[in-house]
């Protein structure tokens, strides 16, 4: 299995096709008509159908789909959907960017003048209520110049927009951006307190339904004429589609909290709300995280906060040779595992 990450599904087929989030949620009834509802995720899964019987009625487009669907081997391999509905990070979720809409723009984090790479992501928010959505797959502007349909797709120059404390950034100069993975980084990091902005279009990132690996059912009413059913696909997480089966499943070793010259362990075996008062010590304290390869893939794995007022929590990889991010006082954040497009894995850092 792998994501093919060049495969833009042809613009013709994700235009018109009904998609959208699907939560799943435990509901426990009571006689009395009370109920329990439980979210086994926070994180819905996209999930999407096309129907060329109402799409193509002149039956053009089955041969480039049947070349798609051989070419990912079925549900084996991934690829790029447009969805029409959710694309821009605007408040309209369809329309073009502006750079003067500061609706458009999604905070990224705090510079702390150390951390260079920055996860993208897209906040929702009704009514007090606000949920994140990681954004792994950027658009290219080579995919936005192939959906005609829009003009500023079409006619696109760039696709990712960076601020850093209100200043608008130049990609190239001063950050990269990594289409695949969903992630910034800045040549020189942020400096301390400096808000970190983006704005842009984005894809999904998809394989196609289990019914495609039965068949890809196809029918012929004549020898020109040809027509198939419809056909799903569901989003797939980066922190699950390489799931590594042999990786230990119950959670970290260790956890390392120093605070001056004294080292406490604590050992965690499930992912679970931690508070710390970084001010009890008097003096910044260090939390080292559990080694990345104890840990299965996904998240939120933590909820790290500083009940401090005045100190300040120091985040450290594995044995502390490198700070992730610095939690300043009253700050949280919640931390996923995802691959880092090299065979290991990174935890990214979502402010909560």
């Amino acid at each position: 299995m792998a994501f093919h990450d060049t495969a833009f599904l042809p613009v013709e087929y994700s235009y018109g096709s009904a998609g959208g989030p699907s939560h799943e949620t435990v509901i426990q009834q009571t006689p009395n008509g009370r109920s329990l509802r439980i979210a086994r995720s926070d994180d819905p899964i996209m999930r999407y159908q096309i129907d060329l019987r109402v799409l193509d009625e002149n039956h053009i487009r089955i041969g480039p789909l049947i070349n798609f669907v051989r070419a990912r081997r079925g549900s084996l391999h991934g690829f790029r959907l447009l969805d029409f509905a959710d694309h821009s990070t605007n408040t309209t979720h369809i329309g073009q960017i502006d750079v003067d809409d500061l609706d458009a723009r999604h905070e990224l984090g705090i510079g702390d003048g150390t951390q260079a790479v920055y996860s993208l992501i897209k906040i929702y928010t009704d009514s007090g209520e606000s949920v994140t959505r990681r954004i792994e797959k950027p658009m290219r502007v080579a995919e936005a110049n192939t959906i005609s349909k829009i003009s500023w797709l079409a006619n696109a120059t760039r696709t990712v927009w960076v601020w850093v404390d209100g200043t608008l950034k130049t990609e190239g100069t001063h950050y990269t951006v990594d289409y695949a993975n969903g992630k910034i980084t800045f040549v020189t990091p942020p400096a301390l307190g400096e808000s970190v902005k983006w704005a842009g279009y984005f894809a999904v990132p998809v394989f196609f339904g289990p019914e495609v690996d039965k068949f890809l059912r196809i029918s012929a009413s004549s020898y020109a004429e040809r027509q198939t059913d419809t056909i799903t696909m569901i989003e797939t997480k980066q922190d699950t589609a390489y799931l590594a089966m042999e990786r230990d499943p119950r959670g970290a070793k260790r956890w390392v909290v120093s605070a001056s010259t004294v080292v406490h362990q604590l050992s965690f075996y499930d992912g679970q709300v931690q508070l710390f008062n970084a001010d009890a010590v008097g003096a910044s304290i260090d939390i080292h995280m559990p080694e990345a390869a104890d840990w299965m893939l996904g998240g939120p794995l933590f909820f790290i906060g500083n009940n401090g007022s005045t100190e300040n929590l120091v985040v450290k990889t594995y044995g502390g040779a490198a700070t992730l991010f610095t939690l300043g006082p009253s700050a949280s954040v919640s931390m996923f595992l995802c691959p880092d497009g090299s065979g290991g894995y990174d935890w990214v850092i979502v402010n909560a």
